[in-house]
């Protein structure tokens, strides 16, 4: 069951503020975007705290010295 327009348009109006009507698909292709966004950054952070020990305990140990 579908909200009438007019209702939504009034209630959107009484608290100042503007509707955007969008396609479902437009909108689960938006969200979808964010998630796959989320899950990088996510991936990203977890990439980096494990880096650094890593990287830090190779110079402590010197493994690598010779490259620099």
């Amino acid at each position: 069951m579908g909200a009438d327009p007019e209702a939504l348009d009034l209630l959107a109006i009484r608290h100042d503020t503007v509707l955007e009507r969008r396609s479902a698909e437009s909108l689960r292709i938006e969200l979808q975007a964010l998630e796959d966004a989320t899950d990088k950054i996510k991936k990203d952070e977890v990439t980096e705290r494990h880096g650094r020990p890593d990287t830090e305990s190779e110079e402590r140990a010197g493994v690598g010295a010779a490259a620099h």
